[in-house]
């Protein structure tokens, strides 16, 4: 039996799945079956490839950049992965994240990401390497929910002596996250 609500909510679905550039659905009346519709659905696929730049200049760092590259449908199981580095005359970064954002059904979404950072600052250098893994869940249309786990090892390099050792040491951070989110936009 034909609903226009879950029509609509086929519509939202395609849209929220970031693959479409446009969607449309059309409903005709079948001329040989009286009483029966067919939807036609047309949809036009985003790039699947997008390549980023940005170049700039700042006082500390002077000239910096940096490129990103990002497969939105991988093997085309909509799987997005994007990678970046960024680089400057006081430091570089490099990272990879990966998404899945249909995780068994589309309310739940899974992502990883990882990361390398070393910047120097005026009294030392620091070194990060770390990531995080999680789960986001859309609980109500404007309410969305998400739980991941972070761990990032932090450590100095070059240090300034008239830093106290106290704030120099090397450490490893882990934390548990829940961030819940309402947009009325």
């Amino acid at each position: 039996i034909y609903n226009e609500d879950l029509v609509r909510q086929s519509y939202r679905s395609l849209i929220r799945s970031g693959l479409f550039e446009s969607v449309e659905i059309e409903a005709t009346d079948l001329k040989e079956k009286p009483g029966e519709i067919t939807l036609n659905i047309k949809v036009e696929e985003k790039p699947r490839f997008s390549i980023s730049a940005i170049v700039g200049y700042g006082s500390w760092e002077q000239l910096r950049g940096g490129l990103a590259v990002e497969n939105i449908n991988v093997f085309g199981t909509g799987h997005r992965v994007r990678l970046e580095g960024r680089g400057s005359l006081k430091g570089e970064h490099a990272g990879a994240e990966y998404l899945n954002p249909f995780f068994f059904n589309e309310y739940v979404s899974q992502d990883a990401m990882a990361y390398f950072e070393r910047r120097e600052q005026r009294s030392y250098t620091s070194q990060d390497i770390g990531g995080e893994t999680g789960f986001g869940f859309r609980i109500t249309e404007k309410l969305r929910s998400r739980a991941f786990y972070k761990l990032r090892e932090s450590e100095l390099l070059e240090v300034d002596e008239v830093l106290p050792t106290a704030l120099t040491q090397d450490v490893l951070l882990s934390s548990m996250n829940l961030v819940t989110s309402f947009d009325t936009r």
